[in-house]
Formats: structure tokens, sequence, C-alpha cells
């Protein structure tokens, strides 16, 4: 009897150790994010400002002065985005890797780089354009770097 007496307090902590592994387990918290939860996670996390654009290597960031671009799950806000953004459009990974992104009106953008505090953005702007003010958007490859 005393042998069994001893092993009763062991045995109750190997039960509870493995009930905590089987509690962990179901509720998720354990489970590594996959790209798509990781990329969503940080887009919607803040309202992204622009800190710079580049079209082919050329510095066009005081086209896109106050540019700002809020994400939720499916769709985007824009501000100042010039004839290239719209002010509000949906938008979808284009695959589970998330490192593109479709808008609306089927422009692909690819995102070339994503942290808590960096975004950058890059698209084939392929319209002449003349938005409001007269302000001419060129064919191009544009980069867009958020903070």
């Amino acid at each position: 009897m005393k042998t069994y007496k001893s092993l009763s307090p062991v045995l109750l902590a190997v039960l509870l150790l493995m009930e905590s592994f089987l509690y962990s387990a179901c509720d998720g918290d354990g489970e590594p994010k996959t790209a798509r939860q990781s990329a969503l996670e940080k887009l919607t996390a803040k309202t992204w400002k622009i800190k710079s654009v580049t079209a082919d290597g050329a510095d066009v960031t005081s086209k896109f002065a106050g540019m700002s671009i809020t994400f939720t799950e499916t769709t985007f806000t824009v501000s100042n985005g010039s004839t290239m953004w719209p002010a509000t459009d949906v938008w979808s990974f284009v695959n589970d890797e998330a490192v593109s992104i479709k808008r609306g009106d089927n422009v692909q953008v690819e995102i070339a780089a994503l942290t808590a505090s960096s975004l950058t953005l890059t698209l084939q702007w392929s319209k002449n354009a003349f938005g409001p003010g007269r302000e001419r958007s060129v064919t191009g490859n544009y980069t867009f770097i958020f903070e």
C-alpha cells in the first residue's frame, strides 16, 4: 500500500501535465501562423503612411505626399493615392505565400517586404492618366515604401 500512496502524487502530476498539453493543443495558441495569417495580421495592424515612392528608380514621392493606406481583411482605403490607387477597393492574396495581392481592379501588387513597422509594395503601372489637378501618372515599375 505504501508504494501505491507514494505513486499517487506522481501519477496525479503526470495526468495534470498531460491535460495541460492537450488543452494547449486544442485551443490553437501553440500553432504556428501561416504566411497568410502572419501577413494579414501585419497589414491590418495599422494605417501605413508613405515614406518614399520611386518609379523606375526615380524619386516621385512628392506626387504621393500624404499618402496612406489602411487594410481590412478584404478591403483597403487609400488617401492621396493619385490616379494609381483607388480611394477604396477590395483585395485578396494571390496565393498562400502571401507575397502578392490582387486589387478589385485586377492590378497585382507585390509585397516586397513586410514587417510590423515597414511595408514595401511594388506594382507595374501600365496606364498614362490625368488625375485631380492634372497630375500625370506614367507607366513604369513603382515601389511604395510605407512606415
